[in-house]
């Protein structure tokens, strides 16, 4: 049981450090430039077009971790189903 506990804490600081590191600071920086380009190219103002790229950072960061949470969740709950369907065969 705290096994299974301190597994699933490793998986939840393991996906927090992933998209951090992978899609935050690799991709996402390549990202942010070029919508902050692009917004540039509509306003024309600097502090503006930062903005928004800094926004879009954060907002795509933050549902790309939701997104991992959700994909374990739903590989565990599988899973779990076809180990009791097995179980139940045996």
């Amino acid at each position: 049981m705290v096994k299974d506990i301190k597994e699933q804490i490793d998986k939840e600081i393991k996906s927090f450090w992933k998209s951090i590191i992978y899609k935050c600071i690799l991709y996402r920086t390549y990202s942010t430039i070029i919508t902050i380009i692009i917004a540039f190219a509509y306003t024309n103002k600097l502090g503006v077009s930062a903005g928004i790229g800094f926004t879009e950072l954060i907002i795509k960061t933050f549902s790309y971790y939701c997104y991992e949470k959700y994909w374990r969740w739903r590989l565990d709950k599988t899973y779990k189903r076809k180990v009791s369907k097995w179980n139940q065969k045996n």
